[in-house]
């Protein structure tokens, strides 16, 4: 077990008077599988973006692990695949069944 720390964290992209995230403090174990739900607009990739350090922001993220990122459209592959798109979509969604959700964002 390993913790990812998000401590006092604050961001806003670049000529924005609204922050993303201000003063966001929590910790995650890395062996838990997340997903994080929101609507639109939330923060959800730009929370993935900070950890893998493509922004800079104040506060600190603390992390013993590595993060990548790949978006990708199953419901698209799967139209395309036929049966085979049906068997990876049935894998993907068993991969990416989380454990624990957190909602960034919800109202």
């Amino acid at each position: 077990m390993a913790l990812i720390n998000v401590s006092n964290l604050t961001f806003a992209y670049e000529g924005s008077y609204d922050n993303i995230f201000e003063d966001v403090s929590f910790q995650m174990d890395t062996d838990w599988k997340l997903g994080f739900t929101g609507r639109n607009g939330r923060g959800k990739t730009t929370f993935l973006n900070l950890l893998r350090g493509k922004y800079e922001y104040n506060g600190t993220i603390t992390a013993p692990v590595s993060f990548e990122y790949f978006p990708y459209d199953v419901t698209q592959h799967s139209a395309n695949n036929g049966k085979r798109g049906e068997r990876n979509l049935r894998f993907l969604r068993r991969l990416a069944t989380p454990t624990r959700i957190v909602p960034i964002g919800s109202e």
